[in-house]
């Protein structure tokens, strides 16, 4: 794998930006980022590296900032896209991410899934496997069966439903 995109990135975010307090400050000209929207996370322009331009989401920039190091992912601990603050922000794996992410558009609880009508099954994905936990009457007994497997291997990511 070559990490010479990610060295770049981390070496223009470093010379072109500091820490001031909670505020990202652009050295050029001492003034505060103001990130534009690109997504539902900020983004900020650092400058051309490897005969290309580059953007960083703005909470990855502060916390190479923070730790000079850039992570593949950078976790919001609260799940709040919005609270760039720095005790906020960790490294995490792309899974860990997703252990960690809001799902909102589901009727059912996370993880549990109707098997027939009156019958709930328990599944939960961990490591790159699915884990299926059980069938249950209620749809109560199966997010609870759920609910503790993930709380039990998702560790400081598991997020509460």
């Amino acid at each position: 794998m070559d990490t010479r995109p990610n060295q770049a990135v981390l070496e223009l975010a470093l010379s072109a930006f500091r820490l001031e307090g909670e505020e990202v400050v652009r050295v050029s000209n001492g003034r505060a980022v103001t990130p534009t929207c690109g997504s539902h996370y900020h983004s900020v322009w650092l400058g051309r590296a490897l005969g290309r331009e580059w953007r960083l989401d703005y909470h990855r920039l502060k916390y190479a900032l923070i730790h000079t190091t850039l992570p593949a992912k950078v976790d919001h601990a609260d799940r709040d896209p919005a609270n760039n603050a720095g005790a906020n922000l960790r490294a995490a794996t792309h899974q860990q991410n997703m252990q960690n992410s809001r799902r909102s558009r589901r009727v059912l609880p996370r993880c549990v899934y109707q098997e027939t009508p009156g019958r709930f099954y328990a599944a939960v994905t961990h490591n790159g496997h699915t884990h299926r936990l059980g069938t249950y009457d209620t749809v109560a007994e199966a997010s609870a069966i759920a609910e503790s497997f993930r709380r039990q291997n998702h560790g400081e990511f598991y997020a509460q439903p």
